[in-house]
């Protein structure tokens, strides 16, 4: 059993050495599987009619095969938005960057998310999105929003991410939400990182053999991140969390990547 989701970017951010906590609803009753210093890092909402996503994966070999996904709508009742706002003020206070992981399960939401981010840049924090939602646009004011090259396709409407004439959608949207950075994932490729109307390709020069991308995008978050605070500029942070990425992917299961096995 593994955390996936926010719980596999917390797990990379302290394999890294980063003192990180995450705030995050769960039914505690079903948390019986974390070792104390994981669940001593993660501030938790209680919710038990929250159903925990399970995904199973089957693998061949070392290699995986399928996933299959067992999980419940979630509709985050209004009486817990409060609670994150206090618990957000309260650790926001001890920490100089805030990623949010938002994989659209229900606990961010449309009236949520602006409180959240309200706060944070009333604090002066630099904040990273990594979102699957369909409304990016609600993500104003930030400094990185990263996404996959299909949910950039999607989000766009466009068809091919290296397509330069394109890109004009990309900078209107940027300059009309202030946000700083757009990454783009785009697998073996790289990324390209959009910002101040430039673009710039990151290239993967060194490949790895795949035998499993899951939790591959956690883990080049949280090497994203931990770039920026070494005082990397972002396109070096991108290049740096490239390679930790490609390496998660060489690995079966979900793997938090130690800098010592780059």
């Amino acid at each position: 059993v593994y955390l996936g989701g926010a719980g596999n970017v917390l797990n990379n951010l302290l394999a890294i050495g980063l003192n990180s906590n995450l705030i995050t609803i769960a039914n505690t009753n079903k948390l019986h599987f974390l070792n104390k210093k994981i669940r001593s890092k993660i501030k938790l909402i209680n919710d038990n009619y929250f159903q925990d996503i399970k995904k199973v994966r089957y693998i061949s070999g070392n290699k995986h095969i399928i996933r299959v996904d067992h999980e419940k709508k979630y509709i985050l009742p209004n009486k817990y938005n409060s609670k994150i706002k206090n618990l957000l003020q309260k650790e926001s206070k001890k920490s100089n960057l805030v990623i949010i992981s938002d994989y659209n399960k229900g606990f961010l939401t449309n009236q949520n998310i602006p409180l959240i981010l309200r706060i944070l840049n009333k604090k002066d924090k630099k904040i990273f999105i990594d979102s699957k939602r369909s409304n990016l646009e609600i993500f104003k004011n930030v400094f990185v929003i990263k996404i996959n090259n299909d949910e950039a396709c999607n989000y766009f409407k466009i068809k091919d991410i290296y397509d330069k004439s394109e890109y004009k959608k990309i900078y209107d949207f940027l300059i009309k939400n202030k946000i700083k950075n757009l990454i783009v994932t785009t697998g073996k490729h790289g990324a390209v990182l959009f910002n101040n109307r430039e673009y710039v390709y990151i290239r993967n020069y060194k490949q790895s053999e795949i035998y499993d991308v899951s939790g591959a995008g956690d883990t080049f978050l949280s090497y994203l991140v931990f770039g920026f605070m070494c005082g990397l500029d972002i396109k070096y942070s991108i290049t740096l969390a490239n390679h930790a990425s490609f390496y998660a992917i060489s690995k079966s299961g979900i793997s938090s990547i130690k800098l010592s096995d780059l």
